[in-house]
């Protein structure tokens, strides 16, 4: 499998990462409402996990169905072209119930190539 492939998981990786960094001091749907900047900093890291995500080679998401590839692309174009549309419930459920089992997978797959 070529390095960009590694590279790219990497990178969804360390958006992940910022992401809990960013949230580190926020622990509800409320508190995040209230917080722009950091909302505004986590929406960008998903816009950047989205348009990685496109870029991953299709062996690899083929082979690893089990992730909602398509969906998550999906996501970066709603952020990306939703401008004020952007529902502050869904990104908190996405940021509170899916990164960690995401980040799990996308290490997985990184120690397989």
């Amino acid at each position: 499998m070529p390095r960009d492939a590694i590279v790219l998981l990497e990178d969804i990786l360390t958006s992940i990462d910022e992401i809990f960094e960013f949230l580190k001091e926020i622990n509800s749907l409320s508190l995040y409402k209230q917080d722009t900047l950091r909302k505004r900093a986590v929406e960008r890291n998903l816009e950047i996990i989205g348009e990685v995500v496109k870029k991953i080679p299709e062996s690899i998401k083929t082979s690893n169905q089990d992730i909602e590839w398509r969906q998550i692309a999906g996501l970066r174009d709603f952020i990306t072209h939703g401008y004020f549309e952007v529902d502050d419930e869904i990104i908190w459920n996405i940021v509170t119930n899916h990164l960690k089992p995401l980040k799990i997978r996308i290490i997985d797959i990184k120690n397989k190539i």
